[in-house]
């Protein structure tokens, strides 16, 4: 048994950014297959930090939703695109 069960893959991805997500979702077409109609539809309308990229600019490949910046819990995390 080398792979995870695919539903406990779905709730380890529920917690991690997006730039890993899409990494994971890359690696092999066993993790590709997990993202069904219902998972894509999710990662796209969770609450996410807002994501800034190496050069401090608004990464548009890994915020997918609107950030409003009225938010008392804003928070913002990294990434590695340019």
């Amino acid at each position: 048994m080398n792979q995870i069960d695919k539903y406990l893959m779905k709730e380890i991805i529920k917690y991690l950014p997006n730039q890993d997500v899409f990494c994971l979702s890359k690696t092999s077409s066993y993790n590709n297959n997990i993202f069904d109609k219902r998972m894509v539809n999710y990662i796209k309308h969770r609450r996410h930090p807002a994501v800034f990229n190496v050069v401090d600019n608004y990464c548009k490949l890994c915020n997918m939703s609107k950030i409003y910046i009225l938010d008392d819990d804003l928070k913002f995390i990294r990434c590695d695109h340019v």
